[in-house]
């Protein structure tokens, strides 16, 4: 995974919608983009990434979901376009790194 760039949005005691979250990671390649539900956050391997057709897919997810899982898919958002500011530019999958971020939701 050192290809990868590791991000981690700490959830506390959200009860994400586990079918959402699936549904998102089911429209991108595992070696692109992977999503870890473990107990106290959600991990997030970014390798790359079409950041325009993610922002639509969010926005999407988001609005056909209701509570604690639209505020995690606009945590996951909001991550990953500050990481699109560092080297994801619109339209073309760009590498996401080999650093650590640690996030609050």
């Amino acid at each position: 995974m050192s290809d990868y760039k590791i991000i981690k949005i700490h959830i506390g005691n959200i009860n994400p919608d586990n079918t959402t979250i699936e549904r998102l990671s089911f429209l991108y390649p595992k070696e692109d983009i992977s999503f870890e539900l473990t107990n106290n956050e959600l991990v997030i391997n970014l390798r790359q990434l079409d950041f325009l057709d993610f922002r639509n897919n969010i926005q999407t997810l988001a609005k056909n979901s209701h509570g604690e899982t639209s505020r995690l898919l606009d945590a996951i958002f909001n991550n990953i376009e500050k990481i699109k500011s560092y080297g994801l530019r619109k339209n073309v999958k760009q590498n996401g790194g080999n650093y650590e971020n640690k996030t609050r939701l």
